[in-house]
């Protein structure tokens, strides 16, 4: 082949009457090398080979040459580019194939110096060896051929996924018609649960209306009957009862007679084995050990020793009574203690991973196994009963309507939500204390249907041992060295907070090992040396 060159940014129909200068440089900037652009400018056979390296750029990348300026900016020096650097953003663009076969040569043509440019024999002999080594010509063929065969391929593939496209809209449709049936079917649920709600609400209302009309039965029959002083003797029917006062606020000196001591009540000890049944005096040799509350005001507590006795106390301590649980009840020690309801007491037997449910005249009504080992035991006398599984470190809710395992609250200690040897456990509207032994703090939940939300903590300078909470929020925490700390919860949706009211420290030796509070707000306290103390 004969290869010829031209430029025809050079060669244009003008008309001479009209003819201009824009510039003294002729031909096409891009394609220029730098001796056409000096002063004055140098036309050489080397300005076509120039032109050529541009001319190769342009046909392998199908794009107008842009060469960048010649001189950049690094740092703070002005650098000056060669020609071949400021084309190398397009030269990057060249398929790699392509650059093993021309990109010698276009460095070549678009060398700065002119004399180093080859001549046009050298190109025609250059292009002449590229054409031999690649046959470049018949692999375009064979390129375009293929990608035709490809645009085929394609074409069948695009009917195909307009068929796709088809069924997809077929089944799409179908499934919003079951949406928007099972959209349906959620509404309808929505109500059901609704409605089921507000027969819950109306059920807890009556509950609540009962509650106050047995308050209000309980309030006219001690009217009618008459309630019996604190400071009667009643050595009389064969209770030998002792009254002292042996609490006191923190710092404050106090005197057996001193009725302002800041507690407000005088305090009725059980001290004596002979001042209940003599049936049960080798069992009362040993104090009393923990102790639970009805919502009626009935109070239960059991000794430290291994027996199936629960005793029962009315609510000023003036009568116990012994109660044997039935030979079913396992004849172990017992690790925690709750009413239920005030009928049916929960007692729990850690040695054996038992939870046993009992009437108040011993009848053993139901029997749980637990997966861990039980030992304290608090419920809303309602729905609900927690079982504090100390060696796995967490506390089971119970549904008391059926006593199938709601949900676990904690494990392993490694966060707020979770504690690490959970001592006494209690419950009050609608909020579970749990005592963190290890961690010495008390950790406060919300309760909910099915999940425990963490609250709040209380950091304790002692570890606690055993806790209870009054209706009104006011919380007992007693601690290993004697000392009952009193705080005033307050949960609002603004405020979580709590507050030490009071502090109080037992005079003497004592063994104390259980605390309970009644709706009336009296404190009771299990002495295992010496009794139950009421505050």
């Amino acid at each position: 082949f004969q290869t010829k060159l031209t430029d025809f940014g050079m060669t244009r129909a003008i008309d001479l009457s009209k003819l201009t200068r824009k510039s003294s440089v002729k031909g096409t900037f891009a394609f220029m090398p730098p001796e056409a652009m000096q002063v004055p400018p140098r036309y050489t056979e080397k300005l076509d080979v120039f032109s050529f390296g541009n001319c190769m750029i342009t046909t392998l990348t199908h794009e107008w040459p842009n060469p960048q300026n010649s001189k950049v900016y690094e740092g703070d020096k002005l650098i000056a580019l060669t020609e071949f650097q400021r084309r190398e953003s397009q030269i990057e663009k060249i398929a790699d194939k392509e650059k093993d076969l021309f990109l010698l040569l276009i460095k070549r043509c678009l060398n700065d110096k002119s004399e180093e440019r080859p001549k046009s024999s050298d190109l025609m002999s250059e292009m002449k060896r590229i054409e031999s080594a690649s046959d470049l010509g018949e692999t375009r063929r064979h390129q375009l051929q293929a990608n035709n065969e490809k645009i085929g391929d394609l074409k069948d593939e695009m009917e195909a996924y307009k068929d796709v496209v088809r069924n997809l809209r077929d089944v799409n449709d179908l499934l919003n018609c079951q949406l928007k049936q099972k959209e349906e079917q959620l509404k309808q649920y929505q109500e059901s649960i609704k409605q089921k709600e507000e027969q819950l609400k109306q059920y807890q209302e009556s509950i609540k209306q009962k509650e106050e009309q047995l308050k209000q039965y309980q309030e006219s029959d001690k009217e009618k009957s008459g309630k019996v002083p604190k400071s009667l003797d009643l050595s009389k029917d064969g209770v030998n009862c002792e009254a002292k006062i042996i609490m006191k606020p923190a710092n404050t000196p106090t005197t057996p007679t001193d009725p302002s001591n800041g507690i407000g009540k005088q305090i009725r000890l059980w001290s004596n084995v002979d001042c209940c049944q003599k049936t049960i005096k080798k069992s009362l040799s040993q104090g009393f050990h923990l102790l639970a509350i009805s919502k009626d005001g009935k109070l239960a507590a059991t000794d430290e020793r291994v027996t199936r006795n629960v005793y029962l106390f009315d609510k000023d301590l003036n009568k116990m009574t012994a109660v044997k649980l039935a030979k079913e009840s396992p004849n172990y020690k017992f690790s925690g203690i709750t009413f239920t309801s005030s009928d049916v007491i929960a007692v729990s037997y850690e040695e054996i991973q038992r939870v046993c449910l009992c009437s108040l005249r011993g009848t053993v009504l139901r029997t749980i196994q637990i997966r861990g080992s039980p030992s304290y035991l608090a419920s809303d006398q309602v729905f609900y009963l927690f079982v504090c599984e100390s060696d796995r470190n967490c506390i089971s809710v119970y549904n008391l309507a059926d006593f199938t395992c709601l949900f676990e609250v904690g494990s392993n200690g490694k966060s707020k939500e979770h504690f690490q040897s959970p001592a006494d456990i209690a419950f009050s509207n609608g909020r579970l204390y749990v005592c963190d032994g290890r961690n010495s703090k008390v950790q406060i939940f919300t309760v909910k249907t099915s999940e425990c939300m963490y609250l709040m903590e209380i950091k304790c300078k002692r570890p606690p041992l055993y806790l209870c909470v009054s209706s009104d929020d006011h919380l007992f925490i007693q601690e290993n060295n004697n000392i009952t700390l009193v705080y005033k919860i307050s949960v609002t949706e603004a405020i979580k907070s709590c507050t030490r009211v009071n502090k109080w420290k037992f005079e003497g030796q004592s063994n104390l090992s259980g605390i309970a509070v009644n709706e009336d707000g009296e404190l009771f306290i299990a002495d295992g040396k010496s009794g139950i103390h009421m505050f």
